[in-house]
């Protein structure tokens, strides 16, 4: 697989290196800075891609999965317990909430796993 095209899309991760971000912790984003009219994406909102399989079983796309989020339709998950995830992740439910939509996503998946976000492969 050729992460550099991830790059130079603009995609980013947890880990400096999208390779470890996307196999190792399973998860990488790229947020729209303004509307996508055409494609149906509002400025702020993120596509994710996940990795629903491990890195040797991904040599090619298979295994990959993706899903677009915006921090407030996150937000307004009236399942999260939020509390829960806040303490999971070491934070105040203030701080856990202010995260970009990427990092929020992350921790909740952390929390709950990606078969509770909507990616496909699930």
């Amino acid at each position: 697989m050729n992460i550099s095209k991830y790059k130079k899309q603009g995609f980013v991760g947890v880990d400096v290196s999208l390779k470890i971000s996307l196999f190792d912790y399973g998860l990488i984003w790229k947020e729209f800075k303004y509307n996508l009219k055409k494609r149906g994406v509002q400025k702020g909102e993120i596509l994710a891609i996940a990795c629903l399989t491990s890195p040797e079983m991904t040599p090619t796309n298979e295994g990959l999965d993706w899903g677009y989020f915006t921090k407030e339709g996150l937000l307004s998950e009236d399942w999260v317990e939020w509390s829960k995830v806040a303490d999971f992740q070491g934070c105040t439910v203030e701080e856990l909430k202010s995260r970009d939509t990427g990092n929020l996503l992350f921790d909740l998946i952390g929390y709950y796993g990606k078969e509770n976000f909507g990616f496909n492969g699930y």
